[in-house]
């Protein structure tokens, strides 16, 4: 399994606040070690305009900052998460929503599901692709 914020096999990804667009900024291009942005960065940014996060993520770690984040900072929290026999979210991450039994806290498992977006409700967004990394090389001036 994967941890979204620091494998290097998940970047390559946009990540986009709220407002930015409508105001002609770019999108921002997450590209972990290759270009000094991570998405870990955005939790630190987001921490006090966001309101709500909605996650769809295939893999979820026992280790899942996002998770974790969510639960300290009292934010209401819906996941979707891949649901198949080689259990692409982990028991332990299963536990802690059963744990927590509130509505604020949902998941839903899904098969045939494969996304990486991420929805900082009042801040802004994440789209995660492998396929994105492999675009990105082909880009001048990207290390190869």
């Amino acid at each position: 399994m994967i941890d979204l914020f620091d494998d290097p096999a998940v970047a390559g990804a946009i990540s986009w606040r709220e407002g930015s667009a409508l105001e002609g900024e770019p999108l921002e291009l997450l590209l972990n070690g290759i270009n000094g942005t991570y998405l870990r960065s955005i939790l630190l940014n987001a921490e006090k305009r966001t309101h709500r996060v909605d996650a769809a993520v295939a893999y979820a770690t026992e280790n899942d900052l996002l998770f974790d984040w969510c639960w300290d900072q009292k934010l209401p929290l819906r996941f979707w998460g891949r649901f198949d026999e080689s259990v692409p979210v982990a028991i332990p991450v299963l536990k802690k929503f059963l744990d927590k039994r509130s509505g604020r806290y949902v998941c839903k498992l899904v098969r045939n599901f494969h996304p990486k977006v991420i929805w900082w409700r009042g801040y802004g967004a994440y789209i995660g692709s492998a396929k994105a990394m492999s675009m990105v090389r082909r880009l001048p001036g990207i290390a190869r």
